[in-house]
């Protein structure tokens, strides 16, 4: 993730301000970034490396301006998700089971990941940066 900011950077720096605009930059780590993971220490552990980059990226490029900010996805129904159930014969099992521990009492859409991905990017959140927002239904907050 640090290889691809550090690429994509100086683009977005050339681009904020520019005619009254702002520069945005929105990383897609998962809840777990947040919360760790059972049995994916390594993985949970750099996610959380990336909520450490997008803060402190945050920080030096405010008065750019550009905001900097994480969209933390939780248990989410994707296409892939259910392939690895299948694969395993635990679809039914599977989501039920995850579904009892989250709030919200379901897994969360694509489009509901897609939705605050784009309230990020509209015009008023120009005072919105450095932040990780989970869409979990509740269950990391």
């Amino acid at each position: 993730m640090l290889t691809v900011a550090r690429h994509v950077l100086p683009h977005l720096r050339a681009g904020g301000g520019a005619e009254g605009r702002r520069a945005s930059l929105v990383v897609v780590p998962s809840d777990s970034a947040k919360a760790g993971s059972l049995g994916d220490a390594v993985s949970a552990a750099a996610r959380a490396g990336v909520l450490g980059m997008v803060r402190s990226v945050a920080r030096e490029n405010a008065v750019v301006p550009m905001t900097v900010n994480a969209v933390c996805p939780g248990p989410t129904d994707t296409a892939m998700y259910r392939e690895l159930a299948d694969a395993q014969g635990l679809t039914g099992k599977v989501f039920s089971g995850m579904t009892r521990g989250i709030p919200a009492r379901r897994l969360g859409t694509p489009e509901e990941v897609a939705a605050t991905i784009h309230f990020l990017l509209c015009p008023g959140t120009a005072y919105i940066t450095g932040q990780a927002i989970s869409v979990s239904g509740g269950l990391t907050m």
